[in-house]
């Protein structure tokens, strides 16, 4: 899926609105509101980031919509003292998804050593109420604690690591520098369009002691058209090929697949293999 500015939409729109009533901040701010509410998976891109815990507490990105996973380095003191090869790494790896962050292949020969020195295990979304009574530490292992953690409206992260280092895989909001971006989409693009100009012509209707009956009119339709873009834009939320071979792997099992939390999802979307030895790249578990 390609994106594109959502700028890209106001073009359009400057052609229908004329220059005295044009306010750009007013319709970015519509624009964006209007892409979130197509609710399109595409709308959100899988992120990676790094995140430190200090007394209990860390602070999810601001562009964090929701926590797909957390995972813990398993320890600290060699985490600290790599901390520019870790960078260089996180720079390498792509973020697309947790697992290709956490399980890499083919890097220079100057990181491999670090990957091999470090091990990821799962942080779980906690069930008591009373987190910050376990104090976990960050070597492992460590049989009498589980990571855990609660998330706050906030944004606040509270874990039972008292402090340590953790990466964070999010769905978060699709931009670039900071501006919104939607995907390269006519019908998207229309829609947004039209959510705009249902605000528009509502602030018209308030602000217009004359003509309030045409705003009102042109409000209905332009909501109406958003509404019938809307439901044509849910197909882009239809799984693609390679999403249904994964989901077909996952399904067509003589043996399910337990524990992949704890493995990081690592082999979820693999063949079963059903031969004697099994095949590379194949799951067998």
């Amino acid at each position: 899926m390609k994106y594109t500015s959502i700028k890209s939409v106001l073009f359009s729109l400057s052609t229908l609105i004329d220059e005295e009533h044009w306010n750009e901040n007013y319709f970015l701010e519509w624009g964006v509101r209007g892409a979130r509410k197509l609710n399109l998976v595409h709308t959100y891109m899988d992120k990676v980031c790094e995140l430190e815990i200090s007394e209990h507490s860390t602070t999810l990105p601001a562009d964090c919509h929701r926590i797909t996973m957390i995972a813990v380095y398993n320890n600290t003191s060699a985490f600290e003292s790599n901390t520019a090869l870790l960078n260089d790494l996180l720079n390498l790896l792509p973020t697309n998804s947790a697992y290709k962050y956490m399980t890499v292949t083919s890097l220079p020969d100057r990181l491999v050593g670090i990957t091999n020195s470090y091990s990821y295990v799962p942080m779980y979304k906690s069930t008591s109420p009373f987190i910050k009574s376990n104090n976990c530490t960050q070597v492992l292992p460590d049989a009498n604690c589980r990571y855990e953690y609660v998330e706050n409206p906030d944004g606040t992260l509270y874990t039972s690591i008292v402090s340590g280092h953790a990466v964070l895989a999010y769905k978060g909001y699709a931009n670039n520098a900071g501006e919104c971006l939607i995907p390269d989409n006519e019908d998207v693009k229309e829609a947004i369009e039209s959510y705009i100009l249902a605000r528009y012509f509502e602030s018209r209707t308030l602000s217009m002691g004359d003509n309030t009956k045409y705003y009102m009119e042109m409000r209905s339709y332009y909501n109406e058209k958003f509404g019938r873009l809307a439901m044509k834009c849910k197909s882009l939320n239809l799984p693609d090929l390679a999403d249904m071979e994964n989901l077909a792997n996952q399904s067509t099992r003589l043996k399910p697949q337990a524990h992949q939390y704890d493995k990081l999802f690592s082999s979820l979307g693999y063949k079963e293999d059903m031969s004697s030895g099994g095949l590379s790249g194949y799951a067998t578990y």
